[in-house]
């Protein structure tokens, strides 16, 4: 999946060593009602790199 970032694994400097980005957040540029979710309409692209990354905690 190419999101058009430029970093194509999203890595960042923060402190002392290189970190993956989790993702971006998506948003209308006129802020909307979503009926699906009862609330603002806004997503989230979670990056590949983060999801497969070694050693990630989430739902393990």
């Amino acid at each position: 999946m190419n999101t058009g970032s430029p970093c194509p694994r999203c890595e960042t400097v923060s402190g002392r060593g290189p970190h993956l980005r989790e993702g971006v957040v998506i948003r209308t540029a006129v802020e909307r009602y979503s009926t699906v979710t009862g609330g603002r309409a806004i997503a989230k692209a979670v990056s590949p790199a983060y999801l497969t990354r070694k050693g990630g905690t989430e739902y393990e």
